[in-house]
């Protein structure tokens, strides 16, 4: 009964490789809908794979949907800790949403398995800065300021929520209120 348990197994195993190499195919034509979809088959065969929670995750940045890749790429670091391209992509996720404290502690573990990540590194660096000069404006009063460093962040963190209320508060502020009710949407 065992053996049977471990063929069934390895033909999952097998039959999700060809699904992944499928979706990959797909990947690199720019398909990816129906990549992901190839992704999910592949997962749904045999969901121990780091490899396939890293390439859905991929799929799903392409279709700038970073809170989904963002599980993926951690689930994808849960089944193998030493996966850089899942670290790699929940970087790219935390900085797309804005989480410079995730963004953070993910350098960190890349540092660890010795990737280099300078250009993210400034990314974060530039969105903390943003941050800083965000506050300051609007303790100060500034609204423009602020308006302009929220602009500049959002340029990275183009999924921001936080981000965006605040733009849509800031921009209301200044009396822009067409301008806040869109971006409030």
């Amino acid at each position: 009964a065992k053996k049977k348990l471990e063929r069934s197994e390895k033909n999952d195993k097998d039959r999700a490789e060809r699904k992944k190499d499928e979706g990959n195919n797909l990947f690199k034509v720019h398909k990816y809908p129906a990549a992901l979809e190839k992704y999910n088959e592949a997962i749904c065969l045999f969901p121990k794979s780091a490899a396939f929670y890293g390439n859905r995750a991929a799929c799903h940045l392409m279709l700038e949907q970073p809170r989904k890749a963002m599980e993926d790429s951690k689930t994808s670091t849960i089944l193998d800790p030493s996966f850089e391209k899942g670290w790699s992509r929940l970087l790219r996720c935390s900085i797309i949403l804005g989480l410079t404290v995730t963004a953070r502690q993910v350098l960190t573990k890349l540092e660890e398995l010795g990737a280099k990540s300078r250009e993210e590194t400034a990314q974060v660096e530039l969105l903390e800065a943003n941050r800083e000069a965000t506050l300051a404006a609007h303790q100060s009063g500034d609204m423009a300021r602020a308006l302009d460093s929220m602009d500049r962040a959002l340029q990275l963190a183009t999924h921001s929520l936080p981000l965006q209320a605040a733009r849509a508060e800031s921009l209301a502020s200044l009396g822009r209120y067409g301008e806040a009710a869109e971006q409030a949407i």
